[in-house]
């Protein structure tokens, strides 16, 4: 079993703006994406992590919950990309669907974030973590 605290199975994205001389707008605002993403890459590193370790049905409720968190911060940050920054880059460049690559790549999750969510709504406390970090490894 890996170490409690690591980066991994996902490793952390790089953030633009820390490399010297970055600090135009396009930097900036693809830092911001790269911390939020990272944030997420953290919740799924902590789920992988954790889910193996618990044995107490009461840590196995608490964490179910957490997990369904995640699911759900994953899917809102989806929406407000998909309906709102998108649209707007492609109304800024002056073509559409120029980001459409990236969509593409949400719907690449949203198969195994509804089958995350499915599985621990399910069984609750009473899940399979084995079962959990395959369809983790799924997406």
């Amino acid at each position: 079993m890996a170490p409690i605290y690591t980066d991994s199975p996902l490793p952390l994205i790089h953030t633009p703006k820390l490399q010297p001389g970055k600090d135009d707008p396009f930097a900036i605002e693809s830092s911001r994406m790269a911390l939020s993403h990272n944030a997420f890459i953290r919740g799924f590193n902590s789920i992988y992590q954790q889910a193996p370790r618990l044995e107490l049905a009461s840590d196995k409720s608490s964490f179910v919950g957490y997990c369904l968190a995640w699911v759900d911060c994953i899917a809102t940050h989806h929406h407000y990309v998909e309906t709102e920054l998108f649209p707007n880059i492609d109304t800024a460049a002056g073509q559409k669907g120029l980001i459409d690559g990236a969509v593409h790549e949400h719907e690449a999750f949203y198969g195994g974030m509804g089958r995350m969510q499915e599985h621990l709504q399910s069984k609750g406390p009473g899940f399979s973590s084995t079962e959990l970090l395959a369809i983790m490894d799924f997406f």
